[in-house]
């Protein structure tokens, strides 16, 4: 593969990591503008699409088919708003033409991305002989502070995550949930290693515009179901979940 290529399988792969991407929810997925610009591409007349699509999108597509992986760069979608009624929130038609597929298939390609969030992607890039590196920086290289937040409107307000961010506050807190200390990786073994939820202390939609984060001291791994407990019906603490927790235990004495 081409440096850009690995690059845009480093930056999926990161996303799908993260626990960012819904196969059944578009509004996660990648708008091809954002990715093009996050990547660095250069633009050299043709439409974001074809750019992406000729610098890393295309080698990285058929790298994937020929290792029999998961079509991830089908997470990569027009916009929700895209003129082009139909293709609201899908990829290209190229996506599907190369895979043998009928257009619009969205039932294929979201058991696409459906599988490429369930995959270790660690392990089957190792038995290829593929090391991406490492997004997980040591104690003293995570800067003070990391910039986060950008509001941006689908269709409710939502904030980008950093994952620099939750890179460093893995780093520096392990993986191990802050409620209930479960882990992932010892219960599922090499299917739930490294991941975890990442909750931050001040929920974002409290805040506007962008902030100043200190991943170190505004950040904790969190489980998926400690996580929806701390948002449900108002946002609580984590001592104060802990101490819920305890309660109940408590009754069932």
């Amino acid at each position: 593969m081409t440096e850009n290529e690995i690059k845009l399988l480093n930056y999926l792969i990161s996303h799908f990591r993260a626990g960012k991407i819904n196969a059944n929810d578009p509004r996660t997925h990648l708008p091809y503008s954002q990715v093009h610009a996050e990547l660095g591409l250069p633009h050299d007349g043709r439409t974001l699409g074809d750019s992406l699509n000729f610098h890393a999108m295309g080698g990285l597509a058929k790298w994937l088919f020929d290792n029999q992986l998961p079509a991830i760069t089908g997470v990569i979608i027009n916009k929700l708003n895209s003129p082009e009624l139909e293709r609201r929130g899908m990829p290209s038609p190229t996506y599907f033409t190369f895979h043998g597929r009928e257009d619009l298939d969205y039932i294929w390609q979201r058991e696409q991305i459906r599988r490429a969030c369930e995959i270790n992607w660690g392990a089957e890039l190792e038995r290829r002989g593929i090391t991406l590196e490492d997004t997980f920086p040591l104690p003293e290289e995570i800067p003070d502070t990391v910039v986060e937040g950008a509001r941006k409107s689908i269709t409710v307000n939502a904030y980008e995550r950093s994952s620099a961010a939750r890179d460093a506050c893995i780093k520096a807190h392990g993986v191990k949930c802050s409620v209930c200390n479960f882990d992932f990786e010892y219960v599922y073994g090499a299917r739930g290693k490294s991941f975890t939820h990442v909750h931050h202390l001040t929920p974002l939609s409290e805040i506007g515009g962008e902030y100043e984060l200190n991943p170190v001291n505004d950040l904790r791994p969190v489980c998926p179901n400690c996580h929806a407990m701390l948002h449900r019906s108002g946002n609580i603490s984590i001592d104060e979940l802990k101490s819920e927790i305890e309660f109940v235990n408590v009754l069932r004495r």
